[in-house]
């Protein structure tokens, strides 16, 4: 899984990254779904529709978005700027089940 290097008002994050549709998307929280091993987005902010780097290719972090995310945006509620999803109908396998 991509992860990228966020700034939001409580400071610096991490994030996880998903391509879906061939767009790239935030995924700030998950539902899991163990009986399917697998992960699904419960919020996806959309990433390169906003300024950001990457991919990059050393470090922990793939991509950086350049401007703060609002934190009403991290929770999924309608924000100006900032296209959000909540519970897409996405399985993402969960990498703990991929040992």
């Amino acid at each position: 899984m991509l992860r990228a290097t966020i700034l939001y008002d409580e400071g610096i994050g991490k994030i996880d990254v998903i391509e879906h549709d061939s767009k790239l998307w935030l995924v700030p929280v998950w539902n899991e779904i163990p009986e399917k091993k697998s992960l699904v987005p419960a919020i996806m902010i959309r990433l390169d529709t906003l300024r950001h780097s990457g991919p990059h290719q050393k470090g922990d972090t793939q991509y950086t978005v350049n401007n703060p995310i609002p934190m009403s945006a991290l929770r999924g509620e309608p924000t100006v700027g900032y296209e959000v999803v909540l519970e897409p109908n996405i399985l993402v396998p969960d990498p703990k089940f991929l040992h």
